[in-house]
């Protein structure tokens, strides 16, 4: 959220957000943002003039972004688990760990009655195999208990 009125950060996260990406919701750090503006297309408004040529090398990278039945599968377990966590920190350590080896986690704050958990996933992943290499990569990282889950 953008503050324009008041002093302060001109940038502002939700707490959602910030135990998204692993940092502590209300403590103030350097963000670099990038806005991405995904542009919709229906396939009955492509005119020939945008279509790629069969001489065109860009024409494998154009149809690979889009998803077919073969290649995007409805997963009943898109995410992976990679613990739970009853201190907090340890569930951001884990965060900051696989940031690093290029892997974006999600950090979930739950509750079971009074006691407060942290649960450290990633995804979604689109296919099994997507899903097969994230796990390997994921347990040969250390995280031995790491699983598919639901969200």
């Amino acid at each position: 959220r953008r503050e324009l009125e008041s002093a302060g950060p001109s940038f502002h996260v939700s707490s959602k957000a910030a135990t998204a990406l692993g940092l502590t919701a209300g403590f103030p750090v350097n963000l670099k943002v990038t806005a991405i503006r995904k542009r919709m297309v229906k396939p009955n408004q492509i005119s020939n003039t945008n279509a790629p040529s069969k001489n065109n090398s860009n024409s494998a990278k154009m149809s690979a972004n889009v998803p077919t039945s073969k290649t995007s599968e409805k997963l009943k377990k898109p995410f992976i688990q990679l613990g739970i966590f009853t201190i907090e920190k340890n569930a951001i350590n884990t965060g900051i760990n696989m940031r690093r080896m290029g892997i974006t986690p999600m950090i979930k704050e739950q509750k079971l009655g009074e006691k407060k958990f942290w649960r450290v996933i990633v995804g979604p992943v689109r296919s099994q195999q997507e899903r097969k290499t994230l796990l390997k990569t994921i347990i040969s990282a250390g995280f031995k208990d790491a699983y598919a889950v639901t969200h």
